[in-house]
């Protein structure tokens, strides 16, 4: 089987439609940290073909984690 691989930086110059990212960090993550400064440059050199979603994984939980099965 033939292997394909998607170069992102010709596709999204040849796209018409916006591609979503979607990158789950945590604040305290050093590695989340040092991630940052590089998805917001992909997101200036692309913003016209490019939407960022950031996810804080601990907010998002803390917001929407189910109630204990006692305190429905």
């Amino acid at each position: 089987m033939e292997e394909v691989v998607c170069d992102l930086h010709k596709y999204m110059e040849g796209s018409i439609m916006k591609v979503e990212m979607i990158v789950l960090f945590v604040h305290w993550c050093p590695i989340c940290n040092m991630m940052m400064p590089v998805v917001e440059e992909v997101e200036t050199q692309y913003q016209e073909q490019l939407t960022v979603i950031r996810i804080d994984v601990e907010e998002y939980t803390a917001k929407h984690r189910p109630l204990p099965e006692g305190m429905r």
